[in-house]
């Protein structure tokens, strides 16, 4: 029987919203629903209640371009309907969703129909494109890579002026801060130098220290009480030796012993 190369759309839809959606369902089948209709091509009626050979193709193109996944399937029709699921047979997880993809249709022998269908969208599938209503240009990004590679495995940029990263607790301040010039906040959102600590500090090991040592008295001023230059600790036996590359010099109550 020569079939009409042309079929009516009932359906073109993308059934399966976890195709798209950035977050997963765990009982999401990536299969594609695409309903159509046979009709002869000498009366336009129905075809012949049977069993007919299908080939699917997805293109990057309306027209030419480049086969992106190919599935041919045995459908049956009723009245010249059918309807399958692209996808059951050949796994659709290798195709790119995110570019525009045209649909073609081979029945049997027959040439592929044309024109080619551009695939669409179910309505609530536009809705996939955000999360919380925001777009994908919000979220941070992260790739992933073998831990054996010279790029690094996690990367962040700040092209605007906010705060690259925070860390938060149970409070709404956050513990840690990094702001866009890459100076770190702990305990506190002020970052006057690279690095600023509101609260103690316990070291286990050995600690090392280029360049001056400046104790201030905590004010806006930032008055230095203490400074040293000293050259890096060095230990003997477990004990510590100090180098002084300059005089050292304190003031105020209390004692300085070494």
């Amino acid at each position: 029987m020569f079939l009409n190369r042309k079929i009516i759309l009932l359906i073109c839809s993308l059934a399966v919203i976890g195709l798209f959606f950035p977050v997963g369902f765990l009982n999401a089948s990536n299969t594609i629903n695409y309903q159509g209709r046979l009709l002869e091509q000498a009366t336009g009626y129905p075809v012949a209640d049977s069993s007919y050979s299908l080939q699917f193709t997805f293109y990057d193109q309306a027209t030419g371009g480049n086969n992106l996944w190919t599935e041919t399937r045995s459908v049956s029709t009723y009245n010249g309907l059918f309807s399958v699921m692209l996808g059951a047979s050949t796994t659709l997880d290798g195709v790119d969703f995110s570019q525009d993809i045209w649909l073609g249709v081979k029945v049997g022998a027959d040439s592929e129909m044309t024109p080619r269908r551009i695939l669409g969208t179910v309505p609530k599938a536009f809705e996939a494109e955000h999360l919380g209503g925001l777009t994908a240009d919000d979220f941070l990004k992260l790739g992933t890579t073998t831990a054996s590679t010279t790029e690094s495995l996690i990367s962040i940029y700040q092209e605007g002026v906010g705060d690259i990263l925070r860390l938060y607790g149970t409070s709404s301040e956050p513990l840690v801060t990094v702001n866009a010039e890459g100076r770190m906040s702990i305990g506190t959102t002020t970052a006057q130098e690279m690095l600023n600590i509101e609260g103690n500090i316990l070291v286990h090991g050995d600690a090392r220290l280029i360049g001056p040592l400046i104790v201030g008295d905590g004010t806006s001023d930032d008055q230095a009480l203490i400074t040293v230059n000293v050259d890096p600790v060095k230990y003997s036996a477990g004990l510590p030796n100090w180098f002084w590359s300059e005089n050292f010099a304190g003031s105020g109550v209390g004692g300085f012993a070494f």
